[in-house]
């Protein structure tokens, strides 16, 4: 018996988790079109990426987002690792649509020349996402 509450509890659990997801995913936007990269930096030991990214916030609430970028192809030349932060986090007002000059910082390689001039893969950290703080990609909503 206390397997079927067990059961009907990670159901429940795992419908709410998804739902606030799914519909939450969908309302902050990366606008492609109005994001770019700009060009990086090394100083010391340490690589200064920047970018401008547009992003368009749907909820009725405001939000504090931090964001990372991937970048495969500079591992191990500019950089030790494909995924780095944001140096800070940024404000998005409710129902509005705005764009941030993003400095994402990783490890330097050791080879100062960067593989490409692309737009990265470009994940989000927010607190809508039911109340708590998560990461999700943005690659989808292109």
């Amino acid at each position: 018996m206390k397997k079927i509450y067990w059961y009907a509890g990670l159901l429940l659990f795992t419908g709410v988790f998804t739902s606030c997801s799914l519909n939450n995913i969908e309302k902050i936007k990366l606008i492609k079109l109005e994001s770019y990269y700009s060009d990086f930096e090394v100083k010391k030991d340490k690589v200064y990426i920047s970018c401008y990214i547009t992003l368009e916030n749907n909820l009725d609430k405001e939000q504090t987002i931090k964001l990372s970028a991937t970048f495969p192809n500079d591992v191990g030349k500019l950089l030790k690792n494909a995924v780095i932060e944001s140096e800070k986090s940024f404000t998005l007002d409710a129902k509005s649509k705005k764009s941030f000059k993003v400095v994402f910082i990783g490890d330097f390689a050791g080879k100062n020349k960067k593989n490409d001039r692309l737009l990265p893969d470009i994940s989000i950290l927010t607190e809508w996402f039911c109340g708590k703080f998560d990461w999700f990609s943005l690659k989808a909503l292109e």
